[in-house]
């Protein structure tokens, strides 16, 4: 027989407890508009330049296949104590970084689900634990890790073709503690273990900053390396951006800047004429090797008598502009020394003299500057001072660019010179061109440096010396600037000429040392 239900009893609906609002859930509104905004993020990506040679589509699938990544949750891999893999998916630190050689992450663990956004977020103190003991071991005994990346890290510079990919092999060089967020977390920093290899996850598309120059960016040898592509010529300028090691490395910046204020370089304030008279330039200058026609008459040296500074900084500009354009340049066989006192400067020159090559690099020592490049006046204003048209390809930020290009480009088929000049002429006068404009009459900067001491700045191309024109304005007591070029022996008269024979660099600077 059905047993007996025991008899159960309404409740009154007035006797319901209210009823409590239901908490937002990660899948709401305010997660929406967060899960919005990561699409777009990861929407605007560039692709990458190349392929992975290692990926999965699943987790279970690189876990089961790879010897180096076997956490099927954690986003590290250590075994005996030693680090041997990491993945570094969607749930990162806002202070993570990756580019083509550097990794910058968090280490696990102390994170919870935010309500309110659905975001991973540190709810803890971070600790060293087996992990981050393993990853100092690896510093220590000089053990590389591989680093793997999901397709849904914001931090990646590019788009992840596959769920996982496997980056490259990379050296670990610092843990830290740090506080973010009132959290105490633990980041790691990873090298790529063979910088010279091209990196598959570097974007396609190279970075376009607001003036419209490219700029890409990488890490090597210690230095952060921007190269910035001036638009509308051929050429570019790349800055070498030196870290504490790099400026405390043996016969580095910080001894040749000892030296510079120590030895005798040679270093006087030259003069040049004006009138019947002598006139001191400001700065302190000396030239090594061929001689340099500048502005003001410097002494002239061989590298013979030079200081180790001298010869170092040759040897490391000549490395530095091998490194950015191999195989192309010449050897540098001059270098000119300046000294900067505190307020002393260079106003807005280029570096266009015949008989130049088309590289010129220079090294900062001592107290940082500002270097300023913008369109010479000419080329920005479409006239000379004497208000003659310019006959030459208007450069992108120039006053009315896209109405001289449209008639610059109308006119290449015009060969007579008399024709062209009227057809500019007429140009003119319907802009309104003039040398001397109501309003700007020189060219806002274009790209603006900052040369810490250590600092590495290389110009190549004649198109920059052309087109565009250079100002140093150092910040601090004092500063050297040491800026190689090659001369070409054939444009100096005999009398130019120096009595002593330019040696080739006997100082073979590779970058590698400090790596």
């Amino acid at each position: 027989s059905a047993k007996a239900r025991a008899p159960t009893k309404r409740i009154p609906k007035t006797a319901l407890a209210p009823k409590t609002p239901r908490s937002r859930k990660p899948t709401d509104r305010g997660t929406a508009t967060v899960k919005a905004a990561y699409l777009a993020l990861m929407a605007a990506k560039p692709e990458p330049q190349g392929q992975p040679l290692v990926w999965a589509e699943g987790r279970q699938a690189l876990c089961e296949t790879l010897p180096y990544f076997r956490s099927f949750q954690g986003g590290g891999h250590t075994s005996d104590g030693t680090a041997l893999g990491f993945m570094f998916d969607r749930h990162c630190s806002k202070h993570d970084y990756i580019d083509s050689t550097v990794v910058i992450a968090r280490s696990g663990g102390g994170m919870k689900l935010d309500e309110e956004t659905g975001e991973r977020v540190q709810a803890e103190d971070q600790v060293e634990k087996h992990q981050v003991r393993a990853v100092r071991d690896n510093i220590r005994q000089q053990n590389p890790v591989v680093l793997i990346v999901g397709n849904g890290n914001p931090k990646c510079p590019s788009k992840i073709p596959h769920r996982f990919a496997v980056l490259d092999w990379f050296k670990p060089t610092h843990v830290w503690s740090e506080k973010s967020e009132g959290k105490i977390i633990i980041r790691y920093r990873f090298e790529k273990l063979n910088s010279k290899e091209p990196s598959w996850w570097t974007p396609k598309d190279y970075r376009v900053i607001s003036s419209g120059i490219v700029v890409q960016s990488q890490f090597s040898h210690n230095y952060r390396i921007n190269r910035y592509e001036l638009p509308g010529i051929h050429g570019f300028v790349t800055h070498f951006i030196a870290n504490r090691t790099v400026q405390q490395e043996a016969g580095g910046p910080d001894e040749m800047w000892t030296e510079m204020q120590t030895a005798d370089t040679g270093l006087r304030r030259g003069s040049k004429p004006k009138g019947d008279e002598e006139y001191l330039g400001r700065q302190f200058m000396v030239n090594y090797g061929m001689p340099y026609k500048f502005i003001t008459a410097a002494t002239f040296r061989s590298f013979d008598d030079a200081c180790n500074t001298i010869k170092a900084a040759r040897s490391r500009l000549n490395w530095a502009q091998r490194y950015v354009n191999p195989g192309v340049c010449k050897d540098f066989n001059e270098v000119l020394a300046i000294g900067y006192f505190e307020e002393q400067s260079i106003n807005y020159h280029d570096d266009g003299e015949d008989g130049l090559g088309p590289t010129i690099a220079t090294l900062s020592l001592g107290y940082p500057a500002w270097m300023s490049i913008r369109l010479k006046h000419n080329h920005y204003l479409g006239v000379t001072t004497g208000e003659n048209p310019v006959d030459e390809p208007p450069m992108p930020g120039c006053i009315e660019y896209q109405e001289r290009r449209k008639a610059y480009d109308e006119m290449q088929t015009i060969e007579d010179k008399k024709e062209r000049r009227s057809k500019l002429e007429a140009l003119s006068a319907k802009l309104g061109l003039k040398s001397k404009p109501v309003g700007r009459q020189h060219a806002p900067d274009a790209l603006k440096l900052h040369l810490g001491h250590g600092d590495i700045v290389i110009m190549h191309g004649e198109d920059i010396q052309k087109f565009y024109e250079h100002a140093v304005s150092p910040v601090g007591k004092l500063r050297f600037a040491l800026t190689a070029r090659h001369i070409t022996p054939e444009h100096l008269t005999p009398e130019e000429r120096m009595v002593y024979v330019v040696k080739e660099d006997e100082n073979v600077y590779d970058g590698s040392a400090i790596v």
